[in-house]
């Protein structure tokens, strides 16, 4: 099947009838939309969860495909992986988190301009202001 990773292909696909969505994902690329256009217009972030959502895997499989994979990806490794992927639309992103056994514990499509599991907190930066000067104090005493 093709994986319509460039605009024109998923254009194609669409227009040719090759690319046919249930109403269930419909629903959730116009909700994806109104979400994309507040967030555009107010700046307000959202959130779906995907495994909440009453699909049948074929609904799924087809909704991650028509979202598509933009320029960014990530991952973040704290108490087991997790994966943020910049989907074809900017501001619409898929994050999945697993647990230590590589399991998936969380499916979410975010819409925001950055997810907060990559945005540095607070607590992390003034620990980094404390080594840093640490770590520039010694390397001056050595002069």
């Amino acid at each position: 099947m093709n994986d319509f990773s460039d605009d024109v292909e998923l254009l194609d696909a669409i227009n040719n009838g090759e690319l046919i969505a249930s109403a269930q994902v419909l629903a959730v690329l116009q909700e994806l939309s109104d979400m994309l256009s507040v967030l555009s217009e107010r700046g307000e972030k959202n959130c779906i969860d995907i495994r909440s959502l009453p699909f049948a895997p074929m609904d799924r499989e087809f909704l991650l495909k028509f979202l598509g994979r933009g320029e960014v990806s990530a991952n973040v490794n704290t108490l087991g992986l997790s994966e943020i992927k910049e989907t074809r639309f900017s501001g619409i992103w898929l994050l999945t988190h697993y647990n230590a056994h590589a399991e998936i514990i969380a499916e979410l499509i975010e819409v925001t301009l950055l997810p907060d599991i990559l945005m540095t907190q607070a607590a992390d930066t003034q620990q980094s202001v404390d080594a840093l000067s640490r770590y520039l104090q010694r390397l001056q005493s050595d002069d």
